[in-house]
């Protein structure tokens, strides 16, 4: 085992590998479920030293409304880590009866245990747009089913674009579509990710120039809309989320733009690992291979045992990253 050290903060959970989605940038769909931890064991890994300072863990997938266990995982994580304050869940609403569920579950639990609760929901374009980059005819529907029920019930959300060469010419449309009915959204590049089996996906990922170049206008517009926000507040309260919202698409451009990556991420700054359904860790979901399963060895022990991976990662991945994680 090397002598360096990790201060993990955050875990990225994906809490199953099955999914109802058939996305045009990801092909987790296709790949044969792993089995999904149960609860008892997730308490056992999160038990790990590795683990002690986590205060922060956002939920995914596949989809997470799919675990049978579901409920007992969200208090398996609760309970598990003493230093929770904030809990995050992505969904697709493919099942909007399921999703409901499930977000009405974690928000009022976090809310007894006075834990952070955010809610990110995937919306890729108006209607059929929408429905063609999720692979499910009516995944517009019952997706705006999910949005209705929250703003009725005045849960704060917000939507996540992933953008594709699908999508990419129909932005105009889904920035005016949420405008009028005041839903928040952020954008984010379609990327090869390891870990959703996405490398032959390039015909998404790779955008033409005349597409690049109509992203980055679109991207510094929204940069001005952010800026134009913050002057009217007539206080001197920084609004850090917007603020970092705009460093996020300053990144995304620059990447754009054929540049190297200039921002750092809480995973190669060693303070985030990612943990699969089924215990496999990785130093994060872009270009990390399984590092080990906390199933059969400490999750520290991995973690520390793997280093000569992250330098291989930070010397060769990290400087070409288009992911919109950033510290």
């Amino acid at each position: 085992m090397t002598t360096e050290k990790s201060s993990i903060r955050k875990i990225a959970f994906f809490s199953t590998s099955k999914c109802n989605s058939k996305c045009v940038m990801c092909n987790i769909h296709a790949e044969k479920p792993t089995k999904d931890l149960t609860p008892k064991q997730l308490k056992k890994i999160l038990s790990d030293p590795l683990f002690k300072g986590v205060i922060d863990v956002g939920v995914s997938g596949g989809e997470p409304s799919l675990h049978k266990n579901w409920k007992e995982i969200y208090d398996t994580l609760c309970s598990s880590l003493l230093n929770l304050r904030a809990i995050a869940l992505t969904t697709n609403c493919v099942n909007s009866r399921k999703t409901i569920d499930i977000i009405q579950y974690y928000y009022n639990q976090s809310k007894k245990r006075n834990i952070k609760f955010s809610l990110c929901i995937s919306l890729d374009g108006v209607g059929e747009i929408h429905d063609k980059v999720r692979g499910i005819k009516g995944n517009f529907k019952s997706a705006m089913n999910v949005i209705d029920w929250l703003k009725y019930n005045k849960i704060n959300f917000t939507c996540a674009c992933t953008v594709s060469k699908i999508n990419v010419l129909h932005l105009e449309a889904l920035r005016e579509f949420c405008d009028n009915n005041k839903i928040n959204i952020n954008y984010r590049l379609a990327s090869k990710i390891n870990r959703l089996h996405n490398n032959n996906s390039q015909t998404y990922h790779q955008l033409s120039k005349e597409e690049k170049k109509f992203l980055i206008n679109f991207l510094l517009e929204e940069i001005h809309r952010q800026k134009r926000s913050l002057l009217k507040k007539i206080t001197f309260i920084v609004n850090k989320k917007k603020i970092k919202k705009d460093k996020i698409y300053q990144h995304i451009i620059s990447i754009l733009k054929g540049n190297k990556r200039t921002s750092s991420c809480p995973h190669s700054a060693q303070e985030a690992v990612c943990l699969s359904n089924n215990g496999d860790l990785m130093y994060c979901s872009v270009a990390s291979k399984i590092i080990g399963n906390c199933l059969k060895d400490s999750a520290k022990n991995i973690y520390l045992s793997n280093f000569s991976h992250l330098r291989e990662i930070k010397r060769e991945k990290c400087k070409d990253c288009s992911h919109d994680i950033i510290k």
